[in-house]
């Protein structure tokens, strides 16, 4: 009896073990979709323009600082400023 218990212990205990990886793991290729440009800071280069990569919804999205504070700017293609009457 001791021993099936042992079993179903270690089981059980995998799956959340499994469990746990699969979801760091997902947990950073979405952020990686929603958020391309998240390690803009590192690839940026002193007097070169600064190049947006747009996600999978085809938003524009960079950190940033404000008073030094993170924050996360978010822009949006033309066509969709267009509809929304947003001019620039």
């Amino acid at each position: 009896m001791a021993r099936a218990k042992g079993w179903r212990n270690r089981f059980y205990l995998s799956w959340i073990c499994l469990l746990g990886v699969l979801y760091l793991v997902f947990g950073n290729v979405l952020e990686s979709r929603y958020n391309p440009n998240k390690d803009l800071n590192s690839r940026q280069q002193a007097g070169e323009p600064v190049v947006l990569t747009r996600n999978k919804q085809g938003h524009y999205i960079a950190p940033g600082l404000i008073n030094q504070q993170p924050v996360i700017f978010t822009g949006y293609r033309c066509h969709q400023c267009q509809r929304s009457g947003i001019r620039g």
